[in-house]
């Protein structure tokens, strides 16, 4: 929930005509995205294109405005504030939220499995303490702020999703987030954003030079060998990684006997001396298996048993929308058909890639993608790319997929 009178100190805005609501529950720069109660920021933009977005976000209910001149508002009026830089102020507000509410923060940073890996995260911290993590993935120059919208004083730690680099978001991170905890949880290349400035391993190393003396890292031991990333010696680390994934190094937490199935992952996890037999990750593949592992690794850093974070994981469910459909002729019809984002929709062909199931036919329906307005063009060619690799047939249709 953020607070109007927090707003306005945080930002130095101004109160600008009839204060019609003092609290919003949500944050957004894209009128698609508006949900109703929420607070809408208008981006610089011609004054034609931001009077049509302030239209646009209060027909869908938006109960405030941030904006950097006076709007044109036409009908139902809300509250607004007015500011010399929407973006600017956007950072400071962030920066205020998080040194008054004080949570430690656990910064992600992949590509198709780190929604996944954050949720997972999430589940796991859960247990033992009160965890802010955002509802979906935000993108673009305001990404950090966004994902803080419903941060509340109660949280004692934040888990946040570092997207790709495009808008130098990094930067948000190191600066203003101040993470304790840096996880990569996939080191892929960013297939699913074009033009992205960073792999996720850059990323990575950006990040962890900011933790200070007493932060921790949490990875990939596969990750880290393939692209040869080098951390501060200082810093704890945690690693982890499968019989999949044949390493120099053994990981400090490791999944064997592994068994990948349609709904689920089934192996046993080794943690020092300490071995769980039959551990079953409810999810996708090679995926599932990771976050699962990732999210383990990190509740160790906070003394949350393994037992303890098995359990948690064991709630997780497949991402929403996602269907799997036994079809004839030992098919099997994975639907897609959301909208969905394409970080999901990656996860869920990138769990495809890796099933198990010998003489089924793999068809893969998907429609529009859920961008907002800021779909672009190479999102969909990653998608085809990727499903081709995994699909005998691949089914699209709305706007975009052709």
């Amino acid at each position: 929930m953020i607070d109007l009178s927090n707003l306005c100190e945080a930002t130095g805005g101004q109160l600008y005509g009839e204060v019609t609501a003092d609290h919003f529950n949500g944050l957004a720069d894209d009128p698609l995205m508006v949900t109703p109660g929420c607070l809408f920021v208008t981006r610089q933009t011609p004054e034609a294109g931001q009077t049509k977005s302030i239209a646009q976000a209060i027909a869908r209910g938006a109960a405030g405005l941030l904006c950097d001149v006076p709007p044109q508002v036409f009908g139902r009026q809300v509250t607004t504030v007015l500011v010399g830089d929407t973006r600017i102020a956007l950072e400071h507000w962030a920066s205020y939220i998080l040194r008054r509410y004080g949570p430690e923060v656990v910064a992600v940073v992949g590509t198709s499995c780190n929604t996944y890996a954050r949720r997972s995260i999430a589940a796991v911290l859960g247990c033992r303490y009160s965890v802010y993590t955002q509802i979906v993935a935000r993108r673009g120059p305001c990404a950090l702020a966004l994902s803080l919208a419903g941060l509340e004083p109660q949280h004692q730690l934040a888990v946040i999703e570092c997207p790709p680099d495009e808008y130098n978001v990094v930067r948000d991170f190191e600066i203003i987030a101040q993470p304790k905890v840096v996880v990569l949880a996939d080191a892929d290349p960013p297939v699913s954003h074009a033009g992205a400035a960073y792999l996720p391993s850059n990323l990575f190393i950006d990040l962890t030079q900011a933790l200070p003396d007493e932060g921790a890292i949490v990875y990939n031991q596969m990750d880290i060998e393939h692209w040869r990333i080098e951390t501060r010696p200082s810093l704890r680390r945690m690693s982890v990684g499968s019989s999949l994934e044949p390493v120099q190094r053994q990981p400090d937490l490791k999944a064997d006997n592994i068994r990948l199935n349609i709904r689920d992952v089934v192996c046993d996890v080794q943690f020092g001396k300490n071995t769980v037999r039959d551990v079953r990750f409810d999810g996708m593949g090679i995926s599932a298996l990771r976050s699962g592992l990732i999210a383990l690794a990190v509740g160790t850093l906070f003394e949350i048993p393994l037992d303890t974070g098995i359990t948690a994981l064991n709630n997780q469910r497949l991402p929403d929308g996602v269907n799997m459909i036994p079809g004839s002729g030992g098919s099997l019809l994975v639907d897609l058909t959301g909208p969905h984002s394409p970080e999901l929709i990656l996860h869920s062909l990138a769990w495809l890639n890796h099933l198990e199931v010998r003489g089924v036919r793999r068809i893969v329906l998907f429609g529009s993608l859920d961008l907002g307005t800021d779909a672009v063009s190479g999102d969909y060619h990653s998608i085809g790319t990727r499903a081709a690799s995994c699909a005998d047939i691949l089914v699209g249709w709305g706007e975009g997929p052709s």
